[in-house]
């Protein structure tokens, strides 16, 4: 089984994909650079998350990321919370039940 990390064709245990799925498994945050702080447990993820929806229309998921760079100085993985995607993520019952 074949995989890509940079745009090359590695072996699958060698890919991105594969690389993303351990930290998935490990509930270890994905991409980060070394000392770069990032969102580390549900009760931190949900404060933040309200404070960025509190009286405002939320722009999309493809910005959530970069708020909770610009807001709290830190990085929002999905990977540390056991999620693949940052949509699967915030469909999880957690944040629906938070956010309602």
């Amino acid at each position: 089984v074949l995989g890509k990390r940079k745009s090359r064709i590695v072996p699958y245990t060698m890919s991105e994909e594969f690389e993303k799925n351990e930290h998935v498994r490990q509930l270890l945050p994905f991409g980060l650079r070394l000392g770069e702080s990032y969102v580390s447990s549900w009760p931190e993820l949900l404060q933040h998350l309200r404070a960025l929806l509190q009286g405002k229309a939320w722009s999309g998921v493809s910005e959530l990321k970069k708020e909770f760079r610009s807001h709290f100085g830190k990085e929002l993985s999905e990977t540390a919370f056991g999620d693949t995607t940052l949509l699967s993520l915030l469909e999880d019952q957690r944040c629906s039940d938070a956010l309602v």
